[in-house]
Order: structure tokens, then sequence, then C-alpha cells
């Protein structure tokens, strides 16, 4: 067998070990973009989240303040009741 023939199957070989190595880099820079995708979605769902919280609360203390002038108001009689 002569030599060049081996140092040709050698590369060959390391060729597609290569081929491999890049493969498997290229999914590993997949699923890293998808990790980042993943943690971006959830920090804006959480922003959303607070966002609406700060929402409602600014709701319920609009209506609680409306209620709370509405029950402290002394309930009278009607004028024409008060003048028999």
């Amino acid at each position: 067998m002569p030599e060049g023939l081996n140092v040709e199957v050698a590369h060959k070989l390391t060729e597609k070990e290569e081929d491999v190595e890049r493969r498997k880099h290229r999914w590993e820079e997949v699923v890293e973009v998808i990790e980042v995708l993943v943690l971006a979605l959830a920090a804006i769902a959480t922003a959303w989240s607070g966002f609406q919280a700060s929402q409602w609360d600014d709701h319920r203390g609009l209506l609680y303040g409306r209620q709370r002038r509405c029950v402290s108001r002394p309930v009278l009689p009607p004028p024409s009741a008060a003048n028999n």
C-alpha cells in the first residue's frame, strides 16, 4: 500500500470528524438561540404581568374610592317626608 494512500485516508477520516463537529456546533448554536428566545419571552411576560397588576390596582382603587363615597354619605329621608 503506498504511503500517499494512508495520508489520504487519514485526511478523509478527519474531514468526516470535522463535519460531525461542525454539525454539533450548529445544533448547539440553534439550541442557544431558542434558549435566548424563551428567556426573552419570559421576561416580556413578567413585565406585562406587572403592568397589568398595576393597572388592576389603579382600577380597584378607583372603585373603592367611589364605593366609600357612596357608603359614607348619610341616608336622609326624602324632602317631602321631612315636611309632613
